[in-house]
């Protein structure tokens, strides 16, 4: 662990920082939303903090991050079956089953999960209106399609979650992102007031962890 001064992060960039830093760095990064993309790089690195971690910071986030006032990501996964891998993935981090049995729920889903990718459609989604505006039909199928992908990843072994830590959030961003921004956000490349929430609540998520780097 290094014993110099934590160093001064600009706030108007993202910075990356040797691991050498990270402990005296950590608190500074989750800070500001500006460092998210920091943050979500630094966790996606293997063998930085330990998979369980990694493990419970997904589930946390695929189960606070809202949509809507009164809905969130989670409610995109409208069929047991979707939100099994889930379900599997929290009782893994809780101790109530076995590394065996994790990865016997992941081979599972892996099947689900391919004829998902390759036979996309609303009667095979089951997809209900889920927000109280009108939305593009297949946007809100994107969305379930991303939440699915993201809900099976948190099952995926302890050696490689750290890897597929980005991706699992990027998924969930994605199904925000179809479900509640408007085309003028994307189209102005700007942060909406719920990105930038989501945002917050993910790095509170984070923060809630006692992380311990390796």
């Amino acid at each position: 662990m290094s014993t110099t001064a934590p160093p001064t992060i600009d706030s108007s960039k993202e910075e990356f920082f040797s691991y050498h830093e990270l402990p005296e760095s950590w608190p500074t990064i989750l800070s500001h939303r500006r460092h998210y993309q920091t943050m979500l790089e630094i966790l996606s690195q293997p063998k930085v903090v330990p998979p369980m971690t990694i493990r419970s910071i997904v589930c946390r986030i695929l189960r606070e991050t809202p949509i809507s006032e009164s809905s969130f990501t989670t409610d995109l996964l409208v069929l047991d079956e979707y939100l099994a891998p889930l379900n599997a993935a929290e009782a893994y981090v809780e101790g109530k089953i076995s590394k065996k049995e994790l990865k016997k729920a992941y081979s599972k889903y892996s099947d689900m999960l391919k004829i998902i990718q390759t036979r996309l459609g609303p009667d095979k989604l089951h997809i209900k209106d889920l927000l109280d505006k009108t939305i593009n039909p297949k946007d809100e199928l994107i969305a379930a399609a991303n939440m699915i992908r993201a809900a099976y990843l948190t099952c995926i072994e302890d050696g490689i979650i750290s890897l597929w830590f980005s991706s699992i959030v990027n998924n969930v961003n994605s199904a925000v992102k179809f479900s509640t921004f408007k085309d003028t956000d994307w189209a102005r490349g700007e942060l909406s007031d719920h990105e930038k929430m989501v945002r917050d609540i993910h790095m509170r998520i984070v923060a809630d962890h006692d992380i311990h780097f390796e």
